[in-house]
């Protein structure tokens, strides 16, 4: 998991006096927020129908969704929120 978690993660203005930072990113989210965590995610209902983009909770691995009024909707918010 953590492998491919980490493989999927792009860097932006790290150099290297932050290295040590991104590495103890790692550890703490790998150890206190991925690992005691046995369900893969959870979806919760974030509010109604609005211009709202989904958000999450990483540590408590939850997305929250609003009520979105069409599959379209849902479809352009969740693309939108992806780039």
């Amino acid at each position: 998991m953590s492998r491919w978690l980490k493989s999927r993660v792009s860097y932006s203005n790290v150099d290297f006096p932050d290295r040590q930072t991104v590495e103890y990113f790692w550890e703490v989210l790998l150890t206190e927020c991925l690992l005691k965590e046995t369900r893969v995610f959870t979806i919760q209902r974030g509010g109604p129908d609005s211009e709202l983009l989904p958000s999450s909770s990483t540590c408590f691995n939850i997305l929250f969704l609003p009520q979105y009024s069409s599959k379209s909707k849902l479809k352009e918010k969740l693309l939108l929120g992806h780039l």
